[in-house]
């Protein structure tokens, strides 16, 4: 049959699943930077709190700030430098020293191409690229009132590998889910069609004038087996009313005669 509720409710199911998992793959692809970069910012603006208030109380070069400093922006992989009026290095969290405060000049001099996403008095959170590697980063660089810069910067590289690994992910776990969903469809669609395919054989019968077969109704009764018990209703009412008026025919050719 072209058009049978089996192939409709195949193509039905493995149409939704496989227009949600595009759908996905999308949003994915067109939001979720975006979100990185939101919660990225807040993350800085937590990290330029713990720098500043290490820098006002004097504190930024002792052990126990630093171990939480430390842990926060390794945690978030998060790279810091703060600098001196006198362009010492104050506090960092990296071995290329050199690299840090040379892109902090850069941003300092407006020699590095950045775009800017948000702009303080004190900072510049901006997305640039690091021309030693070729890298975009999601940077942030400013001052502190006691005169002291600084410079923050997350790989944005990190978060577009994360969407193509998951969206390839995706791909696989979908094609997976597509194919139990064609399976599942066929099983429930064969468990929904074959009582109406008999129901259609049944009522072919009853036309042909044939009121021996029967629908059988499953333990489990549902509609298509309440409508079958009332096709055995109509069965036997129409055989019980055929055989009447073939009696009654009988008897009116008798007295005719």
């Amino acid at each position: 049959m072209k058009y049978s509720i089996k192939r409709q409710m195949m193509t039905v199911f493995v149409g939704l699943i496989l227009f949600m998992i595009v759908v996905f793959m999308i949003v994915n692809g067109s939001f979720l930077e975006k979100y990185y970069i939101s919660n990225k910012k807040s993350e800085f603006i937590k990290a330029y709190t713990m720098v500043q208030e290490g820098v006002e109380n004097g504190t930024i070069d002792s052990e126990t700030p630093e171990k939480d400093l430390g842990r926060f922006t390794e945690k978030n992989n998060i790279s810091i430098a703060v600098i001196d009026s006198e362009y010492n290095v104050v506090y960092t969290n990296v071995r290329e020293k050199q690299m840090m405060v040379v892109q902090l000049f850069g941003y300092l001099y407006d020699k590095n191409h950045q775009e800017v996403l948000e702009k303080t008095d004190s900072y510049d959170i901006c997305k640039s690229v690091d021309p030693q590697n070729n890298t975009e980063y999601l940077t942030m660089w400013g001052n502190f009132d006691n005169g002291d810069i600084f410079i923050m910067r997350s790989p944005l590289e990190s978060i577009r590998s994360a969407v193509t690994i998951f969206n390839r992910f995706i791909g696989v776990v979908g094609g997976c889910v597509i194919l139990v969903s064609v399976l599942l469809a066929w099983y429930f669609s064969k468990r929904i069609t074959e009582p109406i395919m008999e129901l259609a054989t049944l009522s072919q019968k009853m036309a042909d004038l044939d009121f021996d077969a029967k629908y059988k109704p499953n333990k489990r009764q549902n509609e298509v087996d309440e409508l079958g018990e009332h096709m055995n209703m109509l069965s036997a009412t129409l055989e019980t009313t055929i055989s009447e008026l073939k009696s009654a025919n009988n008897e009116l050719k008798k007295d005719i005669e």
